[in-house]
């Protein structure tokens, strides 16, 4: 049996590093980017730029060719160090390349101020200090905040009286963003105890178009795991193949209490999640099967409304006319800013939650590769 030593908070230290920035908040969160991959000029700029909740002060990238490019392209201006971007925001957002991650983000929370990072979360070190100084330190993790997952969310809370004791990703959902996603039906609250995990790998008899266009053997390779949870337990299951094979139907999230049930999901990979939607409570004995009605307007999901019993998600971001992706997103960076304000904050997701969704899949890669189960020790 391994064992895999879980986040140990009990030592800290006072932040030493922090900067001296008084500057003042006002309408707009003043923002900085540290690291412009693909994420900031894709998604989070263009995101910001159609909010009028934020105010993007600059940048700062190490690599001076990658800092160029991104300044001549976008015109956001450019800044010489980390510190000097400091001094002149709010709030600080990492999205930097994962092998330089960790680096960074130490680098982000010891100046003090209020930092969002970019996912996977694997400084245990940056998550002690932002508690020690009690300073707000997020997560970009927008999973659990799909339209799909808000509505679940809403269900859960009004019709299921019982907590969730089981979550499955059935293939829908990826690595730590699946583990996000299933911890937010149970809880965030519980701790993972131990998981057992095995992988499977078949040959598959037809060949496919990998990542870079080449046409290759296609294996039907699976990982199947098992999280113990303190009250909960969570199943799951994913398999590369569920993107290049079609007739692998029905890939699902699945949330069970003693007293309902809850499936979302698609009939395959180039589905919707909104081709399986069944919700299901226990109300005076008999059985609710919810009739669940979606609309939507182009890309944009404007509304989801249980038709049985009238409950009603509606999109805070219609007007901006985003994607699933996109409004999730903005659900996270409003959190993010609503959390600095010390205002209703749905949308944040803490780093040290982040942090445990990491840790548990690393114990879950852990366990299948070793082939034993992993406990994991909270001190």
């Amino acid at each position: 049996m391994a064992n895999y030593n879980f986040l140990d908070f009990s030592k800290s230290n006072p932040n030493p590093s922090a900067i001296n920035n008084t500057l003042p908040i006002g309408d707009k969160l003043k923002v900085g980017f540290i690291g412009v991959e693909k994420r900031v000029s894709n998604q989070l700029l263009p995101l910001l730029a159609k909010s009028n909740n934020f105010e993007v002060v600059g940048f700062w990238e190490a690599d001076k060719i990658a800092r160029d490019k991104f300044h001549n392209e976008t015109k956001v201006p450019t800044f010489e160090t980390l510190h000097s971007l400091a001094e002149n925001v709010n709030a600080l957002i990492v999205c930097v390349s994962q092998n330089k991650l960790e680096e960074i983000t130490d680098q982000a929370v010891k100046t003090g101020l209020p930092v969002l990072v970019e996912t996977p979360v694997m400084s245990v070190q940056a998550v002690k200090l932002s508690q020690q100084n009690n300073q707000v330190f997020g997560a970009i993790e927008q999973w659990p905040f799909l339209p799909i997952e808000q509505f679940k969310l809403l269900y859960k809370d009004r019709f299921l009286r019982t907590s969730a004791y089981l979550a499955v990703n059935d293939c829908r959902s990826f690595d730590y963003h699946a583990i996000a996603q299933l911890r937010t039906y149970v809880g965030r609250d519980q701790l993972p105890l131990n998981v057992k995990a095995t992988h499977i790998s078949i040959e598959a008899p037809f060949n496919h178009k990998n990542n870079s266009g080449e046409v290759v053997n296609t294996s039907d390779s699976w990982d199947i795991s098992h999280v113990q949870l303190e009250n909960a337990v969570l199943v799951h299951n994913f398999s590369y193949m569920c993107k290049t094979a079609p007739f692998r139907k029905m890939q699902t999230l699945k949330c069970i209490t003693a007293d309902g049930t809850m499936i979302s999901g698609r009939m395959n990979s180039h589905g919707s999640d909104y081709e399986i939607l069944e919700f299901s409570h226990l109300s005076h004995e008999e059985t609710v099967d919810s009739v669940i009605k979606v609309t939507r307007k182009d890309n944009t999901t404007i509304e989801i409304k249980d038709e049985v019993t009238g409950l009603t998600w509606s999109n805070p971001y219609k007007d901006l006319c985003l994607n699933d992706q996109e409004t999730a997103l903005m659900t996270v960076v409003d959190g993010f800013r609503n959390k600095i304000l010390g205002k209703e904050a749905t949308g944040f997701y803490p780093a040290r939650e982040a942090l445990t969704d990491t840790a548990i899949m690393t114990g879950i890669k852990t366990a299948i590769a070793s082939q034993k189960s992993v406990e994991f020790k909270h001190q």
